[in-house]
């Protein structure tokens, strides 16, 4: 199973507070039967540029990929929108 929307990525939106967070929400989707997922944060043109919400994403990426690495196994596969562009346009790149 794939899950398509979700606030996992911790401290990028109003879902996840920490990286001890995300990795709580990832065991429950795991229980659950997620096998794959995409990140999908919200992005506010009004309120930020692409180019620092695309680092803020990445940065937010690695923290949990690092905490992942650092303590767990079998997590789900990740997968994730690269790239935004504002006004509701989405360009998924793998």
């Amino acid at each position: 199973m794939i899950d398509f929307h979700n606030h996992i990525l911790p401290g990028i939106d109003d879902g996840s507070r920490d990286s001890e967070m995300s990795l709580a929400m990832l065991r429950m989707e795991r229980e659950q039967g997620v096998t794959e997922i995409v990140f999908t944060p919200h992005f506010y043109a009004q309120e930020d540029s692409v180019t620092h919400f695309i680092k803020k994403r990445e940065h937010s990426v690695s923290r949990l990929e690092e905490a992942a690495a650092r303590q767990e196994r079998n997590l789900c596969r990740i997968i994730w929108v690269r790239r935004c562009i504002t006004f509701g346009t989405w360009e998924m790149r793998p």
